[in-house]
Formats: C-alpha cells, sequence, structure tokens
C-alpha cells in the first residue's frame, strides 16, 4: 500500500499543451505547414504527459478566435501570437514553429514556449525529408516529456 501510495505521487500530472499550426515561409511548403501540426496532435494522443489542445480547442483572444489569431500573424510573430493564445487557453505550454523549403524536403524551426515564464524554453531547427513527419512528430512529443518531467532543461552543477 505504501508502495502504491509513493509511486502515484511520482506520477507526472499530464500538462495543457497548445499547438499552433505552423506557418509556411513559402507557397512551396504550405502543403506540409498545413498537416504538421495535425500530425503532431495525433502523436501526442499517445502521450499520457501531455493534453494536446488543437487551435479549434483554444479560447478566442479579445473576441477574435484562436484560429483567425494564429493566421492573421505574421511569420516573424508566430512565437509571440502562439504565447498570446497559450495563455489565453490556459495551457502551460504552446508549440509553434515554421516550415520552409529545401531542395529535398523541408526546413521547420519549431519553439516550445513555457506560458507560465513567458519564454522559449526549447528550439530547434532541423531538416526533415518528405514521408518523415511522424518521426518529426514523435521528436515534438519525447521533447515536451522532458521538459515536461525535467530531463530537458534541468540545469546541473558542473563543479
Amino acid at each position: 500500500m505504501l508502495f502504491l501510495s509513493v509511486f502515484s505521487s511520482l506520477a507526472i500530472a499530464a500538462e495543457p499543451v497548445f499547438i499552433a499550426p505552423f506557418l509556411s515561409t513559402d507557397k512551396a511548403a504550405e502543403e506540409t505547414a498545413d498537416q504538421i501540426a495535425n500530425i503532431i496532435l495525433d502523436e501526442l494522443d499517445r502521450n499520457t504527459n501531455v493534453i494536446a489542445k488543437s487551435v479549434d480547442e483554444m479560447d478566442a483572444v479579445h473576441n477574435v478566435s484562436a484560429a483567425d489569431y494564429m493566421f492573421g500573424c505574421l511569420p516573424d510573430e508566430f512565437v509571440g501570437c502562439a504565447f498570446v493564445v497559450g495563455k489565453s487557453g490556459g495551457v502551460t505550454y504552446s508549440v509553434a514553429g515554421t516550415v520552409g523549403p529545401l531542395e529535398r524536403g523541408y526546413e521547420i524551426d519549431f519553439r516550445i514556449i513555457e506560458i507560465s515564464t513567458a519564454r522559449e524554453v526549447f528550439q530547434l531547427s532541423t531538416q526533415m525529408t518528405e514521408g518523415n513527419e511522424d518521426i518529426f512528430a514523435e521528436t515534438v512529443s519525447r521533447t515536451l516529456t522532458g521538459i515536461i518531467d525535467g530531463t530537458i532543461g534541468k540545469e546541473v552543477a558542473m563543479r
């Protein structure tokens, strides 16, 4: 009984996370950018550490739907827009990113924003070849788990 009590107190509560629509930096990447958030949401459905929320599940911002707010966002303001929608929706983290075309595949810049501190806690620019969207989504999922459980971003004394 004591073991069960200790074990359950160590369990990590699932954190609400807003998965913002990814923005395309070029017309050639629009279709992929449109799909990325949904692929990440599908992957996060299997992650017990996260309660993933799409733009359609988020609260309005100043009487503007979250979707309209995000779609009116300029590419260089995507982090700030994801923060505003995340704060309005009461989530712990927002995930946002851009997708740009490469000769073979895409360049993805994604960020994880911690709402309580208003800071980016993770940033990654990576290349993704077509057909590897699921691997990218798994990377996002594992990164979120690491941030939530403290294994990513943990400060370590170097003495």
